[in-house]
């Protein structure tokens, strides 16, 4: 594959579910100019920020809200292409 140059990072705070089921983290995203077929990879310190346990083969991802709940966040195979 090629080589690419990041561009830098970017601190943001990325809150995740819905209305009851949210939980604001603050993640940090690597900058780059590249054609991408994901918009964004969740790497394993924001999973472990977190408390969540991902599934690829099943596109979800079960959480512990900010009350101390599990929430699954699921993922959408038609939007993903």
């Amino acid at each position: 594959g090629a080589t690419t140059k990041p561009w830098g990072y970017v601190d943001l705070i990325v809150t995740f579910g819905s209305e009851e089921t949210t939980k604001s983290i603050k993640v940090k995203f690597l900058v780059v100019d590249c054609p991408c077929l994901y918009q964004c990879i969740i790497d394993s310190t924001a999973i472990a920020d977190l408390i969540a346990v991902p599934s690829t083969a099943h596109l979800k991802m079960k959480y512990y809200t900010s009350k101390g709940q599990v929430a699954t966040l699921h993922g959408d195979i038609e939007a993903a292409r």
